[in-house]
């Protein structure tokens, strides 16, 4: 059961973004009235967090009883875990989807704080290898968007705040003293963000 998940999530994004029209608007076969539907529906964002999290759960068991288990191995990371596909593929796909959902610009499903500090449990605190952590990092982190200057944040503006402050400052959330390069990256990109977002300060964009 649910060994499937990775195929089923990969054939879920390709029917969204090929089979329907993307506009916001209601009509049936809008983009928009599909995730609305879905949401509706299912709770999507929590139903893929809670995947997440059974997967992890599930994982760490079989991985804690081998005995050549290390959070440092790239080639365990590679091979198969649960089901018919590898650990790398199970972990990609979710956040890949995820951050579908998340960015759409045809139908607002955001992250609550909850799935936040829930996400953080599973990929920083208790990740099952280095790589994962550092593949989380890069993903929550904000992105620069095409045109323009503004970031874009896998959650809303207000858990930005959040994030930045309840998480990426709290000494029990993350390991200042032992802070990883992507984790200090991870922490900068948020403070810039955030403040250019304040109008604290300006960033401007370096043409190369």
């Amino acid at each position: 059961m649910g060994e499937s998940v990775a195929q089923c999530i990969n054939l879920a994004h390709h029917l969204l973004v090929s089979t329907y029209y993307n506009i916001q608007s209601d009509h049936e076969d809008s983009l928009y009235t599909v995730l609305q539907e879905l949401d509706q529906k299912f709770s999507v964002i929590d139903l893929i967090v809670s995947n997440m999290e059974n997967y992890h759960s599930k994982a760490k068991k079989i991985l804690e009883a081998q005995k050549d288990y290390s959070k440092t191995s790239d080639a365990l990371r590679n091979k198969i875990v649960i089901g018919k596909y590898t650990h790398h593929v199970n972990f990609h796909n979710r956040l890949v989807f995820l951050e579908f959902m998340l960015t759409s610009s045809y139908f607002s499903i955001g992250l609550s704080k909850k799935h936040i500090e829930r996400l953080w449990e599973i990929y920083v605190v208790d990740r099952l290898f280095n790589y994962d952590q550092v593949y989380f990092l890069e993903w929550v982190s904000p992105r620069r968007a095409e045109i323009g200057n503004e970031p874009i944040f896998p959650m809303s503006i207000q858990k930005v705040s959040f994030f930045f402050n309840e998480i990426l400052c709290s000494k029990r959330k993350l390991d200042c003293e032992n802070l990883t390069p992507e984790g200090f990256k991870c922490f900068e990109a948020f403070f810039k963000a955030l403040n250019q977002h304040e109008d604290k300060f300006k960033v401007n964009k370096i043409d190369n």
